[in-house]
């Protein structure tokens, strides 16, 4: 993968020099849930953001970015809402070069069994089952086509998280309404 890309660590979060001045520029951090949230289409979900302080140059997101958990081992596209957070040495940011989509890339990291195979046999036998971006440089990826059909593929599969999130939205408000109704029967009876 290292001849289509470049890596971008995030920051060590025990190196971030926290400040109590006010004047200190505020950032927060880009967490899970924040990916998950992004990857799902679902920013509109409450999640409590962790905040700091620090003059420190830090590395933030810009909406559109492609960030990698070497955590979870699971990729997204930063939305709007979560540009200008910060992310830490749990996360890093892949660019592809300009032949690459990134959409397209996504799908591969995220769905695609040769990459996530090759993946886990690095992982095998480590005691700390962690990603690093020396994994994600070995990475060897299958023949890509052409751009446009790269950004089409990529495309498809965002909507299709996408569908599946509003989908279960709506089964989830169906609940609601169904145990509301049973609720007021059963005062009732």
């Amino acid at each position: 993968m290292k001849e289509h890309t470049t890596f971008q660590a995030g920051n060590p979060q025990t190196r971030i020099k926290k400040s109590l001045e006010k004047s200190a520029p505020s950032h927060r951090f880009y967490s899970q849930e924040h990916l998950e949230s992004d990857l799902h289409g679902n920013t509109d979900r409450k999640i409590n953001d962790k905040l700091i302080r620090t003059f420190d140059d830090v590395q933030l997101l810009s909406e559109g970015d492609l960030i990698y958990s070497m955590i979870s081992g699971q990729g997204a596209l930063v939305s709007k809402k979560h540009a200008g957070y910060l992310f830490t040495q749990n996360f890093v940011k892949i660019e592809p070069h300009k032949d690459v989509s990134k959409k397209y890339l996504l799908y591969l990291l995220n769905e695609n069994t040769k990459v996530k195979k090759q993946i886990e046999l690095k992982l095998q036998g480590s005691m700390v089952r962690k990603v690093t971006i020396s994994v994600l440089k070995d990475i060897v990826l299958p023949v890509l086509p052409n751009f446009e059909k790269q950004e089409l593929i990529g495309s498809l599969y965002l909507n299709q998280l996408r569908l599946e999130t509003l989908k279960m939205k709506r089964l989830n408000q169906e609940h609601l309404v169904m145990m509301e109704t049973l609720t007021r029967i059963t005062d009732g009876v």
